[in-house]
């Protein structure tokens, strides 16, 4: 905070006044209009709003929204300069959250612009909704937005897709692109290992998120993304398996579902075996104990012709050893 102090003490700024500059003087309070330490102050002064709201949730003032059956939490969620709560519809709540907004306000001088503030009900009428303003925000005004009426110039959709050389602005079609941004979610569901939205995911659909085939199409936007995924795979226009894995510790690649060495996963290069393995979501370090590969199987006798696709899987394997790193993507 030293360090910040200095840079906003020792700036120094002029003003144009009719097209010439006046002499350079010091700022004695606030910031330049782009002050590149602007979102960073800001980032730390909502930190605090951040730990206020997180206290308050534990000391259950207030309550937040639960995300699926894993008890996940999301009380609040920021964005920039933008601000989401998320609690129980209450008059008890309601003046807690009120509460934090004025004590934040004393202690960072920051002040909750309610003209640009929203309250939203979900399954309550519109009395409620009416009640609850009256009581807590009796200078509360509906914000109303008038566009006034302009004369556009039309020009079809496939004009402004097309190439530079037709007359467009080269933008390509807009199908793909958006296929290509949701796509994109399942790559970063792969890779990204910490994530608030990863974690409400997770408390949705469970442990077998990442099991694409699996998951039940009508439950929900990550739902309708995977479905597109698997459509896209079905129609060849993306690989089957994309994402695979760089061997490390293996405590985060399945040895059954997940690509490492092949194109396609143990489970389906050796369909049977995985369908005998006991444990058809452990990971490389669970199978790999002790500086040897372990099997579990369903039944003591595999037959003669499992036990030459098991011979065939350990000559894959056999070279590979787990090492102390972390698990990565190729």
């Amino acid at each position: 905070m030293q360090e910040i102090g200095m840079c906003l003490n020792q700036a120094r700024t002029s003003i144009l006044v009719n097209g010439s500059p006046t002499n350079e003087f010091y700022i004695k309070s606030g910031l330049r209009q782009g002050d590149p330490l602007s979102p960073f102050l800001f980032l730390i002064i909502m930190e605090g709003l951040h730990v206020d709201i997180k206290k308050a949730v534990d000391s259950g003032i207030i309550k937040g929204a639960q995300v699926g059956s894993f008890n996940k939490k999301i009380p609040h969620l920021f964005y920039a300069d933008d601000a989401i709560l998320v609690s129980e519809w209450s008059c008890e709540e309601m003046d807690n959250i009120i509460r934090i907004f004025k004590i934040f306000h004393l202690a960072s001088g920051l002040r909750i612009n309610i003209q640009k503030s929203h309250l939203y009900g979900v399954g309550v009428n519109q009395t409620e909704l009416d009640d609850l303003l009256e009581f807590h925000y009796r200078t509360f005004q509906e914000e109303i937005i008038y566009m006034e009426g302009t004369k556009m110039a039309w020009i079809k959709c496939d004009t402004i897709l097309s190439s530079f050389e037709k007359g467009g602005l080269n933008i390509g079609s807009l199908e793909s692109f958006n296929m290509a941004l949701l796509f994109k979610w399942v790559w970063k569901y792969s890779t990204e290992s910490k994530a608030l939205w990863k974690d409400v995911i997770f408390s949705i659909y469970g442990p077998d998120v990442d099991k694409l085939h699996s998951i039940d199409s009508s439950r929900g936007y990550w739902a309708n993304i995977v479905k597109c995924y698997v459509e896209a795979q079905h129609q060849s226009l993306i690989p089957q398996n994309p994402i695979k894995f760089k061997l490390g510790s293996g405590s985060s690649i399945r040895f059954w579902t997940d690509c490492l060495l092949t194109d396609k996963p143990f489970c389906e290069s050796f369909n049977s075996l995985f369908h005998l393995a006991s444990y058809k979501n452990c990971t490389i370090a669970e199978k790999y104990i002790n500086g040897e590969w372990k099997w579990f199987w369903n039944r003591n006798n595999l037959g003669s012709r499992n036990l030459q696709y098991l011979a065939d899987l350990k000559g894959i394997i056999d070279p590979i050893l787990p090492t102390t790193v972390i698990d990565s993507l190729t």
